[in-house]
């Protein structure tokens, strides 16, 4: 009786699986899984198949949630910028934003801050004393969230709530009408 090579492989697949292939994938441990899944009528290579595409789908979701991210869409949208504004402008957003925001936001997805989140920078600011850096930093954020949102990553914009809410810097007004003498003449009007 003749043995056609069919038989010959599915044999040596079945029952006798090359050690070459085994310790190639990873050693006697896989060589051991594979033969039990032989067993249990499952395809090896479809298994790894299988855990492969888990991985790159894994992969996927990773590199999407990166790409959510408030940090990486400031980025894109400062490359965007990047034509219309001067290089001095485009590295001070870029400042601006690394130094104040990306700490504490950056790694966050666009679509899950809120307003308390973006209110707690610019206190954070505020506290300091920086007046005008918060008010530009609100102003970043919000073109930031403008911006995810225009490309569908985001649906609210949180900065947007926030109007009114810094502190605005107090403005000491002189009395031209009594001119005492600590009051210069030249910071009055006709005299």
């Amino acid at each position: 009786m003749a043995v056609s090579f069919q038989d010959r492989w599915q044999e040596r697949y079945v029952y006798n699986w090359p050690l070459s292939s085994a310790i190639s994938q990873g050693g006697g441990q896989d060589h051991q899984e594979a033969r039990s899944f032989v067993k249990q009528g499952i395809k090896p290579a479809q298994v790894r198949r299988k855990i492969k595409q888990e991985n790159i789908s894994e992969e996927n979701k990773k590199k999407d949630v990166r790409t959510k991210s408030f940090q990486y869409i400031a980025l894109e949208w400062i490359e965007q910028q990047r034509e219309a504004w001067s290089p001095a402008h485009n590295q001070a957003v870029l400042d601006t934003l690394q130094k104040n925001v990306f700490r504490s936001i950056g790694a966050q997805a666009v679509d899950t801050i809120t307003p308390p989140d973006v209110l707690k920078i610019l206190r954070k600011i505020e506290h300091r004393g920086s007046l005008e850096i918060a008010r530009k930093v609100l102003q970043r954020m919000n073109a930031v969230f403008r911006y995810a949102i225009q490309t569908g990553r985001a649906t609210y914009n949180p900065a947007a709530d926030m109007q009114g809410v810094l502190k605005t810097k107090t403005v000491e007004h002189v009395n031209c009408g009594n001119n005492s003498q600590d009051t210069p003449i030249s910071f009055c009007r006709g005299s």
